[in-house]
């Protein structure tokens, strides 16, 4: 197979399954000397990584084709079997970590999902629930009812502010926060009036974003999403969003950087909140019932692979989550544990191993969707949408998406869904112009 061949398979990524992971290694390289890495088996797809932040190191593959690696960067090879590479460093020692594995599929992967796809501009998506949608566009609100098929006029516009999330709760009240951080709330789904958060708790407020709200029945948690230095809150509502207390402070950057999610766990009533971003800030609380008036910290998860902006509840029991790790690609991957106490560490797994930092994980098990958005192009040259049919045991690479050369980063950014069509929505965010439709699209199961 040619270098160009191999080179096109690298939008696939380094996908492998668990015990698919076979070899994993870190060892030094010495400076202009060959040091010889030997798969045993063979193997058919080959991360290395070079952990040394000044020197670029070579690489020889099979004794033919040459490849070059920089300063803190990556190589993926997939598509060839691989049985010997020589690395040599270009200048000073250099620490490698070389991951190869295994897949009996790699050039054609089965589309397990049978999914539609479907382009449409999804960027101001603020929430869905059933066949009902609230959409931005830019400082007015729209809603549909026939899964965005047509929308309404605007129901309330906010000049100079946006709307950016939302949430329809049980009983068909909407709450719908901008950018700043204002919150807006509707019994009947068409009027809106302002709550004001900020008077009733004592101070500004930043809103939501992602999947960082979620409720069950009247009782609503957000957490606060944002990057400057300061205090961060969860809110509580046991009202439907009336009335509004604070249940967690954390501060930035001693503690936290921000709020990523908030999850209602409907079969053992717990809820869930996580934060990011470095793993001193990666930190998990749950409540120890559905009322939420009390969170308490879960031990030892500093670390980023359980940096997450989603945790899935597959069961009373376990959770299944992707991580948001744009520092440490082995840690990129879906994990699973049992969340029966407050130590959850001793009972992760990896479950899938995934070439890039992921945003979004979603769905009702059996059937989960999983997407990528590589935080710097030597990640993965495109952005991926991997399904689940057996509620996250296998995983299959369902779609790719070409990024545009000319950012640094991009991907898909947001998952939304399903609505009572079983569609999902989602956002994709610097992707190259001639896909489509770049700013997003419906994923749907027949």
């Amino acid at each position: 197979m040619s270098f160009a061949a191999i080179y096109k398979k690298l939008i696939e990524g380094i996908q492998t399954v668990g015990s698919n992971v076979q070899q994993q290694t870190s060892y030094d390289v010495t400076a202009l000397v060959d040091t010889t890495h030997t798969f045993s088996p063979a193997v058919n797809k080959v991360l290395i990584i070079n952990n040394n932040p000044y020197c670029g190191i070579t690489a020889i593959i099979d004794g033919g084709v040459t490849r070059e690696i920089p300063a803190a960067g990556k190589l993926k090879l997939i598509g060839q079997t691989i049985t010997e590479i020589k690395l040599r460093s270009h200048l000073t020692p250099c620490n490698v970590t070389v991951i190869g594995g295994m897949d009996t599929d790699v050039t054609a992967p089965t589309r397990k999902s049978k999914a539609t796809y479907s382009p449409i501009s999804t960027k101001n998506l603020i929430c869905t629930k059933g066949a009902v949608t609230y959409y931005g566009l830019g400082t007015s609100l729209y809603r549909s009812t026939d899964n965005m098929k047509t929308f309404s006029s605007a129901l309330i516009n906010i000049t100079p502010d946006f709307f950016s999330r939302g949430i329809i709760l049980s009983s068909g009240t909407v709450l719908a926060w901008t950018n700043g951080g204002k919150l807006y709330r509707s019994t009947d789904g068409t009027t809106f009036t302002e709550v004001d958060v900020a008077t009733q708790v004592g101070h500004s407020v930043r809103g939501p974003q992602w999947h960082g709200v979620d409720s069950y029945g009247n009782v609503v948690v957000w957490a606060e999403y944002g990057t400057t230095v300061g205090n961060y809150y969860v809110y509580r509502s046991g009202d439907g969003g009336v009335t509004w207390s604070v249940i967690l402070t954390k501060l930035n950057p001693d503690v936290i950087r921000h709020f990523h999610s908030v999850n209602f766990n409907r079969s053992n009533y717990r809820w869930i909140v996580t934060s990011g971003d470095s793993d001193s800030q990666v930190r998990w609380w749950y409540s120890a019932d559905s009322a939420c008036t009390l969170l308490n910290e879960v031990s030892g998860v500093q670390s980023q692979k359980y940096r997450t902006l989603n945790v899935i509840t597959k069961n009373a029991s376990e959770i299944i989550w992707s991580a948001d790790s744009d520092v440490d690609i082995p840690l990129c991957g879906i994990y699973k544990a049992l969340l029966a106490s407050a130590d959850i560490v001793s009972t992760t797994q990896l479950i899938f191993q995934l070439p890039a930092q992921s945003w979004s994980i979603v769905g009702l098990p059996p059937l989960l969707i999983c997407s990528t958005a590589p935080g710097d192009y030597d990640d993965n040259k495109n952005a991926e949408i991997y399904v689940s049919t057996d509620g996250g045991n296998t995983w299959t690479l369902d779609l790719s998406v070409p990024l545009d050369p000319a950012y640094t980063n991009g991907g898909i950014k947001a998952f939304y869904g399903p609505d009572a069509e079983g569609k999902y929505y989602f956002y994709l965010h610097n992707i190259l112009s001639s896909y489509p439709n770049a700013q997003g699209g419906i994923m749907q199961f027949k």
